[in-house]
């Protein structure tokens, strides 16, 4: 499975995956009714005025938050540099501005600690190794977000979930791994602190009239809690060793 591979490989394949999928810009800046659903509950948490999205592709979610609030300053980043400048070419056009830069999210240690409101991502964990997610993002996330950190991902609601995602890991859910982001979050942040919700499944439908057990089926708040940022700069900076010295 994809997901289990070496990192840097699965950053290369998707910095490169639009010269292996004709259409590729196009189809992710097309907004869909998940879009907008994410970013209108991103856009309904308090006191947000910045964002950044980290896997952001051509911003087409950043660009859905836009057209809800258009004073929420936008930042996104990704390996895909092609999709970056496309995502700056169509944000140009239509007279927005956003910050884009091309970096990985496992390489975050240039943003500083409470640079913006909310840090979130969308349908691109699922395609991140399970320890890179735990050592790297979810810590650096944590630190840069100044109030929220927010998933739309693939989440197991229960044990029955589980074993379906299990039952079709090796056919329609080789790109994708799910997990249970309650148990993630509670090494980072009290439990009170963790919400998550189910996605309508109106949302996830494709054309077939079904719902796509590929797409995210979670959303996934973390609100930031004041007591525990001095741990979270200390994980971050033993991850940032670790980085430093493979």
């Amino acid at each position: 499975m994809m997901f289990q591979g070496n990192a840097r490989k699965l950053q290369d394949f998707w910095a490169n995956k639009h010269l292996q999928t004709p259409g590729f810009h196009d189809s992710y800046w097309k907004q869909t009714p998940q879009r907008q659903f994410v970013a209108e509950k991103i856009c309904a948490l308090p006191g947000v005025s910045s964002v950044l999205e980290l896997g952001c592709n051509v911003g087409a979610n950043l660009m859905a938050i836009h057209k809800i609030n258009p004073c929420i300053r936008l930042s996104g980043i990704d390996v895909n540099e092609s999709a970056l400048n496309y995502g700056k070419a169509k944000f140009r056009e239509c007279g927005v501005r956003a910050k884009f830069r091309n970096r990985s999210m496992l390489n975050l240690n240039e943003y500083p600690s409470k640079s913006h409101d909310v840090v979130f991502t969308y349908a691109v964990l699922m395609h991140v190794p399970g320890k890179e997610v735990r050592e790297q993002v979810i810590p650096n996330a944590l630190r840069i977000a100044r109030k929220f950190v927010v998933h739309s991902e693939l989440h197991a609601f229960s044990e029955r979930e589980a074993e379906y995602y299990k039952s079709i890991a090796n056919t329609q859910m080789k790109d994708r791994e799910w997990r249970d982001y309650f148990s993630l979050y509670s090494e980072f942040v009290p439990l009170d602190h963790i919400s998550i919700s189910q996605c309508p499944d109106v949302i996830r439908i494709v054309p077939n009239l079904v719902t796509d057990p590929q797409c995210p089926n979670a959303l996934v708040v973390v609100q930031k809690s004041p007591n525990s940022r001095n741990s979270l700069l200390k994980k971050a900076a033993v991850c940032a060793r670790r980085v430093m010295l493979r």
